[in-house]
């Protein structure tokens, strides 16, 4: 072998060792970020997250909301919870998909908690967040809540699993827990879309005919057939994760919200 082709071989072996090792270190961190990821999230759920065995009170609120009868699974102690996180605005929890069960922030922008915990600590997990454009105390008609699509399953990446019939008819119902209300979040559509879609992320509908309108749009593109009878007027919660079909796209489920105790 010639000098300089024995050359070229060994900074080519050198080259390929390299990636080899980039890659293989790029691989560990990940799977050590979802570890730690894991195990900061069980540690909060096992310390506020307990499962509801209280007795109903009273079916109308002050504020004259009607509660459905139905009791969440879980209670959480928002108090000592939000000691923890100030931002924490609620907690999602589904009684079918065990990896969804997570706290779920509010902020004054879109950025901070796509790589952040709770906690203040990096995390390319981040933590499930709503719009900082929604108003607290889900006041709008359509709150928007997203999360990650992570590798390993964790944070929203089982939205995803919607584009399946079967898969929602076994997962049809998610709880969403506030310091003011409790909600049984009833799916009723899911597709693929644009991140910038102006009609699956409106907050707001001014009269009935846009919540139709809304309403309409989302089953004429939903992958399954939802089981709920969804009317103008109802509360919305819309729940977001990129999917990669094409450029910015994003995975939806809507949910009606519903009041429970």
């Amino acid at each position: 072998m010639k000098k300089g082709t024995k050359a070229l071989y060994i900074i080519l072996c050198v080259i390929f060792v390299g990636i080899f090792l980039f890659a293989g270190y790029k691989l560990l961190e990940g799977e050590i970020g979802y570890f730690v990821a894991r195990r900061a999230y069980d540690s909060l759920e096992k310390r506020f997250v307990s499962a509801n065995n209280k007795s109903k009170t009273d079916n109308i609120t002050e504020e004259g909301i009607v509660l459905d009868p139905e009791i969440s699974p879980i209670d959480v102690d928002f108090e000592e919870l939000q000691l923890t996180c100030p931002d924490i605005a609620a907690w999602i929890y589904s009684p079918t998909i065990t990896i969804m069960n997570y706290p779920v922030v509010r902020f004054d922008d879109n950025s901070w908690y796509l790589n952040h915990r709770y906690d203040g600590a990096y995390s390319s997990s981040g933590t499930i967040f709503i719009d900082c454009a929604n108003l607290p105390d889900f006041k709008n008609d359509n709150t928007i809540i997203y999360g990650h699509h992570m590798n390993d399953g964790s944070m929203f990446a089982k939205l995803v699993n919607y584009k399946s019939q079967d898969f929602y008819d076994e997962n049809p119902i998610m709880y969403l827990n506030t310091p003011t209300y409790n909600y049984r979040l009833e799916l009723f559509a899911g597709y693929v879309t644009k991140d910038d879609d102006d009609l699956t992320y409106k907050f707001d509908f001014n009269t009935e005919q846009e919540s139709q309108k809304f309403i309409d749009y989302a089953k004429s593109k939903s992958n399954f057939v939802g089981k709920f009878d969804v009317q103008p007027g109802d509360k919305f919660c819309t729940l977001s994760t990129c999917t990669y079909e094409y450029d910015n796209a994003r995975y939806v489920v809507h949910a009606r919200m519903i009041p429970i105790h």
